[in-house]
């Protein structure tokens, strides 16, 4: 891609580039990806006797204006005005003229015009997905609460929630788990204390804890861990995650024998200790906002959470930059001036109480607050289709 933007330089006065010889254009392409300056190769290019027909102040400044091309594309494409970004560019040193004359040619650009089409194809999906976003919100469960019913039967949760993408908390789904009565920060220290465990800790020293969780994780020994959760009064320093699986088998194999199918048929048991994940931390701990890439389970087993979401929909008003992440990591503390689409965004919070559990949809966006020490489990594997991460889209 470097290459090609820096031989559309070579591209001006009427198109010098394409008498090039074949070979030649390799050798250009080719030096350019390695990073050579221009100013070299145009003399390799006289020597040769293809002398490139334009002024090096030009060419200069086609070389200076590539490094701002990303930054001038972004605001053609959302219809800033020509003479808004001439202004701008004036400002840092520019030639206006020539800036006028870049923009003026941009629409023979073979890349712009691609990013055109598919920014047009963009527009029109959001557009669909902030509609249909909108004629959800008539529905005053959709965004002002989460439905709070007793575990139904299997066939009548995928119909109501499943299938229709819809958050639920649901009651009475684990009372038969042993877990329930079992676990407790003492139990885990007395049954599992000399397991060596993985969490993440010094979570406050970095403020995309999350994102960068593999270097942040370490193992001790489960009685050391649950020594320091009894230690604060709350801390979100450290937190045993979900990551812990592959580093804990043999304990989690053991302690899963504590859970079972979930109310009557929802689970594929079968897949029960490879998709379930434990969660054990003070109060205080917090997950910030992000979308799973699957279709999850939150039930809690001991203690209290606050989870926060807010609709898959609303995503083109979420600031997803990097993978399931926003930059927005706590929806109550959002600059609204320097991200001024969250305005549109409508959280919703509800307090899962041990015992419950909370479907949390796939793509729904959440955040996650420990209110006590907590105990949870997540899980995936539901008797229905939950394999769509293959088709997510890999960042770039």
């Amino acid at each position: 891609m470097a290459a090609y933007n820096q031989i559309e330089i070579f591209e001006q006065s009427q198109k010098w580039f394409d008498q090039l010889p074949l070979e030649w254009k390799n050798w250009l392409e080719e030096n350019l990806e390695k990073g050579c300056g221009v100013e070299q190769l145009v003399d390799v290019l006289k020597a040769n006797g293809f002398e490139p027909k334009f002024e090096m102040n030009d060419l200069k400044f086609q070389n200076l204006l590539h490094h701002d091309q990303e930054w001038i594309i972004e605001q053609v494409l959302n219809e800033v005005t020509s003479s808004e970004i001439i202004k701008i560019l004036i400002e840092q040193g520019y030639d206006g003229l020539k800036v006028k004359e870049y923009l003026n040619n941009l629409e023979n650009n073979k890349l712009y015009k691609i990013l055109k089409k598919k920014h047009h194809q963009l527009k029109k999906r959001e557009w669909l997905i902030e509609t249909v976003d909108q004629l959800a919100q008539l529905n005053s469960d959709y965004s002002k609460k989460i439905p709070s019913i007793t575990a139904p039967n299997f066939s009548d949760f995928v119909k109501g929630y499943y299938s229709q993408h819809r958050p639920v908390i649901l009651k009475k789904g684990i009372e038969h788990w042993p877990a329930l009565h079992k676990w407790s920060p003492q139990y885990f220290a007395s049954k599992f204390g000399h397991h060596l465990v993985e969490v993440q800790m010094n979570r406050n020293l970095d403020e995309q804890f999350e994102r960068h969780s593999p270097s942040l994780k370490q193992k001790m020994k489960m009685s050391e861990f649950v020594s320091k959760v009894m230690s604060v009064d709350a801390s979100n320093d450290f937190y045993m995650t979900a990551n812990n699986a592959s580093n804990s088998h043999h304990m989690l194999q053991e302690l899963f024998s504590d859970i079972d199918d979930f109310a009557d048929g929802y689970c594929n048991l079968a897949l029960k200790d490879d998709r379930s994940f434990l969660w054990f931390g003070p109060k205080g701990t917090f997950t910030p906002l992000h979308h799973d890439l699957t279709n999850n389970m939150l039930v809690q087993i001991y203690g209290r959470k606050k989870v926060t979401l807010i609709p898959a929909l609303q995503v083109p008003h979420l600031y997803n930059d990097n993978w399931v992440f926003s930059e927005l990591s706590d929806t109550n503390k959002i600059d609204f001036e320097k991200y001024p689409l969250a305005k549109s965004i409508t959280p919703v919070e509800c307090i899962l109480n041990a015992g419950e559990a909370l479907f949390i949809p796939i793509g729904w966006w959440h955040s996650v607050e420990s209110l006590d020490i907590s105990i949870s489990i997540s899980f995936t594997h539901f008797n229905a289709p939950n394999h769509y991460v293959d088709r997510f889209p890999k960042e770039v």
